[in-house]
């Protein structure tokens, strides 16, 4: 159903994506620290857009998508005292990144083949 091109010039149709937002927000929090989240929910909001090159219109535009999951910051099952760091939110949100883009790219692929 649909081809891939090159260049802008030689497609019939030109898809434009464009990220809006990006949110971290705390969900569960340690015991000792309140302060500090466990997990958190990350989200990505991107603005899509598909524009028909032979009419000079759009099919839609600027329909916004979004896709979320969580990341876990702390290992449930590792007992020991003190193994808790900000090392650790880092790791939980950069294997999170992989999932929220596959899921948005998958939003965009259903909007794009689906009946608008």
């Amino acid at each position: 159903r649909v081809k891939l091109v090159t260049s802008a010039e030689a497609a019939d149709a030109v898809l434009s994506v464009n990220l809006t937002e990006y949110k971290r927000t705390g969900n569960t929090r340690q015991r000792e620290d309140t302060e500090r989240a466990q997990d958190f929910q990350v989200s990505l909001q991107a603005d899509v857009s598909l524009f028909n090159q032979s009419k000079g219109s759009y099919y839609f535009q600027d329909r916004s998508l979004t896709e979320d999951t969580y990341a876990y910051s702390n290992d449930p099952y590792n007992t020991e005292e003190g193994t808790f760091g900000t090392q650790s939110y880092f790791a939980a949100e950069y294997q999170a990144m992989p999932l929220l883009a596959r899921g948005l790219a998958r939003q965009i692929a259903d909007t794009i083949l689906s009946n608008w």
